[in-house]
């Protein structure tokens, strides 16, 4: 259950538990993220100042939605590190990496 919104979010796991392989990862998020895009892509622009409750706390689902897509760039940047640190060269999310400005035989900025 989606807790900002009282609407049950599809979700292939027991909560704490962890995808078995990296495709089971994958359809897992796919999933989960069409759920969630299901849900919002029904919500009027007025809807997103009702107020509902978050973690004890009131916050409008504007609020709320904006978090949620701060949270998901918040884990993205992460995984770029994480992969850097693992020796892979992360794709360019929001731009050309270090790696691709090179590549394309051009100074990165700094």
């Amino acid at each position: 259950m989606l807790r900002f919104t009282g609407e049950k979010v599809e979700w292939p796991y027991d909560f704490g538990s962890t995808a078995t392989s990296a495709q089971k990862l994958i359809e897992g998020y796919k999933m989960t993220a069409q759920s969630l895009t299901d849900i919002v892509s029904k919500w009027k622009d007025a809807d997103l100042n009702e107020m509902i409750e978050f973690n004890g706390r009131p916050m409008s689902k504007g609020t709320l939605l904006h978090a949620v897509i701060m949270h998901q760039a918040h884990h993205r940047g992460q995984l770029s590190v994480l992969m850097r640190e693992a020796g892979v060269s992360p794709v360019g999310i929001y731009g050309p990496t270090v790696e691709e400005w090179v590549s394309m035989g051009k100074e990165p900025h700094p």
